[in-house]
């Protein structure tokens, strides 16, 4: 993975990447990158490659702006290394209305990145006392799953921030 932080950091960069191989052959070229896990950002001006190597050598990365712009404000992050499986979670709707006693449901999307295909177990944080949810496990191969949230009959009315941690576990490590 070779990724640019620009715009995401508040530069004004415009960044363009491209690997080269020893020889000043173009292997790939990236300009904006459409990350899924930025929700409703619109303007996606950060590149992210994803390349495998067939064989050794050195490679060369340009990095350019592509207006051809430069200077203080114009600043960035260059990150390399090998992809790491990993998720993100999104909460449909973010925050709900539940009557007293009364049961709503909500739905938990999972990003997927770099080939992750592991099963996420899911729980909910930060619930106020005597409310329940249910407890699931997203799937390999699946994206979305539906979970539930009841109230007490004795709940405080107005809106409940939802807040869920999902966990993922190998032999080797914990996500």
């Amino acid at each position: 993975v070779v990724e640019i932080h620009a715009h995401r950091l508040g530069s004004l960069m415009d960044a363009d990447l491209t690997l080269y191989d020893e020889n000043n052959k173009v292997l790939t070229q990236m300009d904006d990158f459409q990350d899924k896990s930025e929700g409703m950002e619109t303007f996606h001006a950060d590149p992210q490659l994803v390349y495998k190597f067939d064989k050794t050598g050195k490679v060369y990365i340009r990095v350019r702006d592509v207006l051809g712009k430069g200077g203080r404000e114009y600043s960035y992050r260059l990150y390399t290394g090998k992809p790491t499986p990993d998720f993100d979670l999104r909460i449909s709707p973010s925050n709900l209305t539940i009557n007293q006693a009364g049961t709503s449901s909500f739905v938990v999307s999972v990003l997927r990145k770099y080939d992750f295909r592991g099963e996420i177990s899911l729980k909910m944080a930060g619930l106020p006392s005597k409310y329940i949810s249910s407890s699931a496990v997203i799937k390999k191969g699946q994206n979305q799953l539906r979970m539930t949230v009841t109230a007490p009959d004795d709940a405080r009315l107005g809106s409940l921030d939802l807040v869920i941690n999902g966990r993922y576990e190998t032999k080797n490590a914990v996500i």
